[in-house]
Order: structure tokens, then C-alpha cells, then sequence
């Protein structure tokens, strides 16, 4: 079978079905990478910055207006992923898990998130 390639574009049902119930591998384009590389390097120098930007060098929500110092940017960071990793319930099957995954994969493909590769 081949692997489901995820690119800076949407991904189609029947490729989304591939990797969730027939196992199928899954690899980035060289324009997702890059997209990917441009927009981290671009969160690094707002890290970096002096000026304030949303959510990398303030908090979220009501704590937008709250200065993080540039030691405890990472802190916070990790700390956004933590809290939204939670669950509770019964185990999700796994092609559930695995489309849903895809999916992430494909917005973080983007290149809109800042992510490192």
C-alpha cells in the first residue's frame, strides 16, 4: 500500500480511510517541511522579541495581558500541550486515534502553527 503523503492542503476521504483502517504509512511533502521550518522560524524570532505577541510572550485568554519572561516561554508552551492532553472515558478505537491524528498532522502541516519538525 501506498504512504498517505500530508501536504499544506486538505486531505481527501479516502486517504483520511487509508491510514485509519487500513493501516497505511504516512509521510510529509517537502513543501509541508518547509512550510513548517519557515513558520517555526518565525515563532522563534517573536519569542525573541521585545514587543508582545499572543500566547508566546503572554499568556492565553484572560491572562493575555500577562508578560511571560523569555526563561519561562518553553514553560508555557509545554504547559498549553499538558492542559489540553486530558481525557477521561472509555479508550477511543483505533482508527478513531489514527484519523484524528492524521488529521492534527495535516494542520500542523500548514505551516500556520510553529511547531518544529
Amino acid at each position: 500500500m501506498q504512504p498517505v503523503t500530508v501536504g499544506t492542503g486538505p486531505l481527501s476521504r479516502t486517504e483520511i480511510l487509508a491510514v485509519a483502517r487500513e493501516g497505511a504509512a504516512v509521510v510529509l511533502s517537502a513543501d509541508a517541511e518547509y512550510e513548517i521550518a519557515a513558520s517555526r522560524k518565525a515563532v522563534e524570532a517573536l519569542a525573541c522579541d521585545v514587543r508582545p505577541h499572543y500566547g508566546v510572550s503572554t499568556g492565553f485568554g484572560a491572562l493575555a495581558t500577562r508578560h511571560i519572561p523569555v526563561e519561562l516561554r518553553g514553560q508555557l508552551q509545554r504547559s498549553l500541550v499538558r492542559s489540553h492532553a486530558a481525557g477521561s472515558g472509555p479508550e477511543v478505537e483505533r482508527e478513531v486515534v489514527r484519523a484524528l491524528m492524521l488529521l492534527r498532522l495535516s494542520t500542523l502541516a500548514t505551516g500556520r502553527t510553529g511547531v518544529r519538525l
